[in-house]
């Protein structure tokens, strides 16, 4: 089995819809198309996905560098060690009022729902959408 090396990637709105559109789920698609609309905005969107491991230095350096609060971090790996460093890395980059978004990561969300910083805002599937509710660090 090869190593998980984990992927940033900025992304636009109605780009990230289509793609909802095309890779999720139907009733994922829809709910986390209307909370990103609704409560992303214009903001800086993130998705951190699964990578080859050849990723880790460009991933290492978009974490040094990110600067910029985010409206959406969505996270989609289904590997847990891999999402929760991605959670670690990212989740205090969520600006108060965005969106955290977690695809088949049930003991993540647990996680973040439990640090009180979020309220799970909805649940379709294997998509778990939850809002900050504290101001990023």
């Amino acid at each position: 089995m090869l190593p998980v090396g984990l992927f940033a990637a900025p992304r636009e709105l109605p780009e990230l819809i289509e793609q909802f559109d095309r890779t999720l789920p139907s009733g994922e698609a829809e709910a986390l198309s209307e909370a990103a609309r609704t409560y992303a905005g214009k903001g800086a969107i993130l998705e951190i996905t699964t990578g080859p491991a050849d990723s880790a230095d460009a991933y290492a350096d978009a974490v040094r560098a990110w600067r910029t609060p985010l409206r959406l971090l969505l996270i989609t790996t289904p590997d847990a060690a891999a999402a929760d460093r991605a959670y670690d890395d990212w989740s205090h980059w969520v600006a108060g009022g965005g969106l955290l978004a977690l695809r088949e990561a049930e003991d993540l969300y647990r996680r973040a729902a439990a640090t009180g910083k979020f309220r799970t805002l909805a649940t379709t599937g294997s998509l778990r959408i939850l809002q900050r509710i504290a101001a990023c660090n």
